[in-house]
């Protein structure tokens, strides 16, 4: 099993035995959960979090916004194509 990286730059300037830097490894990134949750701090996007009937009031929105499209109140009346 690999040793995961103290740091990055552990991790980007490793020397081989003879002085030589070794060929990174993007799996080294993912080894220890200390090292890869601080690169991106990333929330999950509020989309998720939507219920279906928000999801498709904001798809009815974008739609007669961008498109000038107005599409059913229910989304039980939709018909595509």
């Amino acid at each position: 099993m690999t040793k995961a990286p103290a740091d990055l730059g552990e991790m980007f300037l490793k020397q081989g035995g003879s002085g030589e830097t070794q060929p990174f490894a993007v799996e080294g990134l993912f080894i220890d959960p200390a090292v890869f949750k601080g690169l991106l701090p990333l929330e999950d996007p509020a989309i998720l979090k939507m219920k279906p009937s928000e999801f498709y009031a904001k798809v009815r929105e974008v739609a007669n916004i961008r498109y000038g499209m107005e599409l059913p109140q229910k989304q039980s009346e939709l018909r595509c194509l």
